[in-house]
């Protein structure tokens, strides 16, 4: 293990400065909520289920399909989001069961704990 050289420490207390302790890139908040989004899905089907990549598919489509449209975080999601997205689903012309589904997936990710 290579120890610091006094450019890379700040006042000799060990610790990288500023610079050192950037992110490299520039954080993709959409690019987070789908890798969540991925995690829960995979995490709430089991192993075993039929048809198991077709329904990781469908929930991963719902649920990015609603934070798409409602373009707010997690955690400032409320009941009324869910209805607009529901109602604009609706006024697209989709059928009920259409609708239905998606919906049922996206309360149970929203009913699961945080």
């Amino acid at each position: 293990m290579c120890k610091p050289t006094s450019d890379e420490t700040t006042e000799g207390r060990g610790t990288a400065p500023a610079a050192a302790t950037q992110a490299l890139a520039a954080p993709d908040a959409a690019a987070a909520i789908r890798h969540a989004i991925s995690l829960w899905a995979e995490q709430n089907i089991r192993p075993e289920t039929l048809n198991r990549a077709d329904k990781l598919r469908d929930k991963v489509a719902a649920v990015t399909s609603f934070f798409d449209s409602c373009g707010k975080h997690p955690g400032e999601v409320t009941p009324g989001d869910v209805s607009r997205w529901r109602a604009g689903m609706e006024a697209r012309g989709l059928k009920p069961a259409t609708v239905y589904a998606p919906r049922l997936r996206l309360g149970t990710k929203l009913a699961s704990p945080r």
